[in-house]
């Protein structure tokens, strides 16, 4: 490395580190935006449940099947 290499490493790594902070920034902000639109995992999952059982046939007050069984 020459004497006139030098002075360039600090502003390499100030880049660097700039460039770091604004994918961070941006991925902190697209997380953010996704959990507005989409809630939690909790709120995920809650939803999924009360996807599958309103497909399957169960009411919301409880988890007995809305469709009478008949046992023959």
């Amino acid at each position: 490395m020459t004497t006139s290499e030098v002075p360039f490493i600090p502003q390499d790594r100030t880049y660097r580190t700039l460039k770091c902070d604004a994918l961070i920034v941006g991925l902190i902000e697209w997380l953010k935006q996704d959990f507005l639109q989409k809630g939690g995992i909790k709120e995920q999952m809650y939803q999924a449940r009360k996807d599958w059982q309103r497909r399957n046939g169960y009411s919301n007050s409880d988890t007995t099947p809305t469709t009478p069984t008949t046992i023959k």
